[in-house]
């Protein structure tokens, strides 16, 4: 009878590790007497070496053998893939952070120049307005000095006349003063 360790099954988790199922098995050259199956877990953050020497030695220390050569390049091969898949979720993950940040700093920087043209805009109405009060002013005094005109142009007018009747009295004044000088 001989007993053997089957790798049955690897998987790799989202954090990087790799999921290990193992069947220790007792055999008589083709005919399986029994199966024991056993998970052993590896984590992305620690060493595969020292992980599957960890293995071997409660293996051993269970009287099993100890992984062959092939199944650790196996395992090996398994890990380096589950960093890959680690490193790339990193990347992805750092990646998603760069874009959060760009669009949180685009969002700001739009908000900053919405806030800098309302300000611009609320200044330019305020200076139109002032126009529009202003050349309120001017039109109301435009249209008093025109009034101020035609008074003035209605009082010459009236002194006009005046100076007429005037100029006809002291032509009558002067001609009776003539006739009152001449001999009688």
């Amino acid at each position: 009878m001989e007993k053997a360790i089957i790798l049955e099954s690897v998987s790799l988790r989202p954090d990087g590790g790799v999921a290990v199922r193992i069947q220790k098995t007792i055999m008589d050259g083709d005919e399986v007497f029994s199966r024991e199956p056993h998970m052993y877990t590896v984590d992305g953050d620690h060493d595969l070496a020292e992980s599957l020497a960890a293995l071997d030695e409660w293996l051993a220390s269970n009287k099993w053998p100890v992984l062959s050569a092939d199944q650790r390049k196996f395992l090996a091969g398994q890990a380096g893939s589950a960093a890959v898949v680690q490193a790339r979720a990193a990347a992805s993950d750092f990646a998603q952070g760069v874009r959060a940040q760009a669009d949180s700093d685009a969002q700001a920087a739009i908000t900053l120049a919405m806030a800098e043209a309302a300000k611009q805009i609320a200044e330019a109405d305020a200076r139109a307005d002032a126009a529009e009060s202003r050349a309120a002013e001017l039109e109301r005094a435009l249209a008093a000095s025109e009034a101020r005109v035609e008074a003035l142009t209605s009082a010459a007018a009236t002194a006009a006349e005046a100076m007429e009747g005037l100029e006809a009295r002291l032509q009558k004044v002067e001609a009776a003063v003539a006739s009152a000088a001449e001999p009688v």
